[in-house]
């Protein structure tokens, strides 16, 4: 898998996010706890990850993410309205069951992709985006 970022928890936090490049866009995976110690600098790299194509779009994998406080849903809100400004999308991917709960709680002002594993997430953000 190509890697062109990488952010390594600081001391005390158990966090590493790398991003996976494809052909059509960017996949982030995250591992650990996704806080408040590493949400601004991953929100930096993961923006900066989905503006690499053009509209901006990224996957977001949390197959391996063990917590998420609010910062870290805080983190997920701010790309969210940064990339639908630009009219890019997010797709999250393999969230843990309260997690996808919460997510989809937030109704359907947010329009927020979830997709239970990699390969439908892949499916959707291939898809051409709908003129806003």
């Amino acid at each position: 898998m190509p890697v062109f970022d990488a952010l390594a928890g600081s001391s005390g936090s158990s966090f590493e996010m790398w991003t996976e490049r494809t052909p059509s866009h960017p996949v982030v995976h995250l591992r650990g706890a996704f806080n408040m110690r590493n949400a601004e600098p991953a929100c930096r790299q993961i923006c900066a990850a989905a503006a690499m194509v053009t509209p901006p779009r990224i996957v977001m994998d949390f197959s391996e993410m063990t917590e998420m406080d609010c910062s870290g849903l805080g983190a997920v809100m701010v790309i969210w309205e940064r990339l639908r400004d630009v009219g890019g999308l997010i797709v999250l991917a393999c969230l843990p069951p309260f997690f996808r709960d919460l997510f989809a709680r937030l109704g359907p002002d947010w329009h927020l992709a979830l997709c239970d594993n990699l390969a439908q997430a892949t499916a959707l953000v291939r898809r051409p985006l709908p003129d806003t």
